[in-house]
C-alpha cells in the first residue's frame, strides 16, 4: 500500500514506521509475561517508547481537526494529546455487526480479545461493546495500550466519533482500524485487506 510517509532524512527508521507493516517494531529483552498476571492498566517505564514531540508532522501523518477521512490514499491520521486522552473514542458500525470483533496489546505484550479484556481501578474495560453497533475505547489510561485492532467482516461503513463528537468517516472498503499508541497520541490506521477470519488478522498483525 502507498502511503506518504518515509524514513527520517538520514535514512534512519522510527516505530511510525512499524505501522505501517502492523506490528510495533520494539519488543522488551523479555515478552514472557504469566497468564496469572492481573490485567492492571498501569504503564511500565521499561516498555514506554519514546517518540518525538511530533512524530505526526514529521512524518507527514495529518492530524484531524474538525472531521477527518481514512482511505487508500490517506490510511493514517493522528489525534492530539487531547484528542487521545480525554473520554472515549466511539467505533460507530453501520450494516451487520455480526462477526465483528477486537484485538488489543498492552504496552507490556500483555494481549488478548473481547473475551478477556483489561479493567481499570473502577472495573471500567478499556475496550467494550456499544450500545448501538459497534465499540467504546476508553482513552483514560491509553498510556497503558500499545494498539488495538477492530475487524469489521461485514459492515457497510464505519465511522470514529472523538468526545468532542467530531467524526472521521472511514472508506467503505476497510476491513480492519489498528489504533497505536505513540507517546500518549494515537494513530489511525486504514486497512483493506480482505481478511476471511479473525486468524487471519491475527497473524497479519503478529497476535
Amino acid at each position: 500500500m502507498s502511503h506518504g510517509l518515509s524514513p527520517t532524512p538520514d535514512g534512519r527508521g522510527t516505530v511510525v514506521d512499524g505501522f505501517l507493516r502492523r506490528r510495533p517494531p520494539r519488543r522488551p529483552a523479555s515478552t514472557s509475561v504469566p497468564a496469572s498476571t492481573p490485567l492492571s492498566l498501569t504503564p511500565t517505564a521499561a516498555a514506554t517508547e519514546r517518540a518525538s514531540r511530533d512524530a505526526a508532522a514529521a512524518y507527514g501523518v495529518a492530524r484531524v481537526q474538525t472531521a477527518g477521512h481514512l482511505d487508500a490514499a490517506h490510511p493514517m491520521l493522528a489525534l492530539t494529546r487531547l484528542q487521545s486522552a480525554v473520554g472515549s473514542l466511539r467505533v460507530v458500525i453501520d450494516g451487520d455487526p455480526t462477526g465483528c470483533d477486537v484485538l488489543w496489546e498492552l504496552d507490556d505484550l500483555r494481549r488478548g480479545s473481547l473475551d478477556r479484556v483489561p479493567l481499570d481501578a473502577g472495573r471500567r474495560p478499556l475496550v467494550s461493546p456499544d450500545k448501538e453497533p459497534g465499540f467504546v475505547l476508553g482513552l483514560r489510561h491509553a498510556r497503558s495500550l500499545r494498539r488495538v485492532v477492530f475487524w469489521f467482516p461485514a459492515a457497510d461503513t464505519v465511522s470514529v466519533v472523538l468526545v468532542d463528537d467530531t467524526v472521521i468517516r472511514c472508506d467503505a472498503e476497510m476491513t480492519a482500524l489498528a489504533i497505536y499508541q505513540l507517546g500518549g497520541e494515537l494513530f489511525l490506521r486504514y486497512d483493506a485487506e480482505p481478511y476471511a477470519h479473525l486468524d487471519e488478522v491475527r497473524a497479519a498483525y503478529g497476535f
